[in-house]
């Protein structure tokens, strides 16, 4: 049997529409550079760990408006209606990650060429993995246990787990975005930089996926790429840009 968990396809579809209109708020304010219009760029990410979380799953059509449909098979009934009305059959082959949960939401200058990349809640600058993995699989590495979690459990490579932790460890304490806001919000202060991200995810009193989904609006401008750029143009100059590695 599949074991429960909130990361399911319709969480990561809530999570995408999030970064759709903070993408469309960022592209309303103009660029961040010359303030000239921006233009849609966006590209396909590997977002890898989406698949982890399809098990269980089937794909049906609507016989009415040929719409595909994505249910959990053990919610699934024959009662189950499209949103038109019409009926559902079952088709024969796998359930796929929906392409607008790959996409990465982007924007280049009319004038200037520069690119503005928007903050996110599904990426984390360069890691092919989902941010929500790379959090919670490092905090579950520091001790934090939860039942919901355990489908991601040994199915993430131990040395992709190192690398996280040198990430929490020893980038992201030293990064502007880091000193001049998000560890200010924690009274008293966080203990050690090494048992991050356990420790602040520990400090909020919520079901885990509002942990989640706070510590993730709180690293939003690591979210930015290969440069640290704020959520807002308004706090550009307070989260200066510092280049990360790889």
């Amino acid at each position: 049997m599949r074991r429960k968990t909130f990361m399911t396809l319709p969480y990561f579809a809530a999570q995408q529409k999030r970064d759709l209109a903070h993408a469309e708020d960022t592209r309303a304010r103009g660029c961040h550079v010359c303030g000239a219009k921006l233009y849609p760029a966006h590209y396909q990410r590997v977002a890898r760990g989406l698949t982890l979380f399809l098990d269980g799953l089937i794909q049906l059509q609507c016989q009415a408006c040929d719409s595909m449909v994505t249910h959990d098979i053990a919610e699934h009934t024959e009662e189950c209606r499209c949103h038109c009305g019409g009926e559902l059959r079952l088709l024969d082959e796998p359930v796929d990650v929906p392409k607008e949960l790959k996409t990465r939401y982007s924007y280049v200058c009319s004038k200037c060429n520069a690119r503005t990349t928007p903050a996110s809640e599904r990426f984390l600058g360069r890691k092919v993995y989902i941010a929500a993995i790379v959090v919670l699989r490092s905090a579950m590495d520091q001790g934090v246990t939860d039942d919901c979690l355990s489908v991601i459990d040994h199915k993430i490579d131990r040395r992709n787990v190192r690398n996280w932790r040198s990430y929490w460890q020893d980038i992201v304490p030293k990064t502007k975005c880091w000193q001049a806001k998000a560890a200010a919000s924690f009274v008293p202060p966080l203990p050690a930089p090494e048992l991050l991200p356990a420790s602040a995810l520990e400090r909020f009193v919520a079901r885990t996926e509002e942990k989640l989904e706070k510590f993730l609006k709180l690293i939003a401008p690591l979210t930015c790429g290969d440069r640290l750029r704020a959520a807002y143009p308004s706090d550009y100059d307070r989260w200066a840009a510092l280049t990360l590695p790889t």
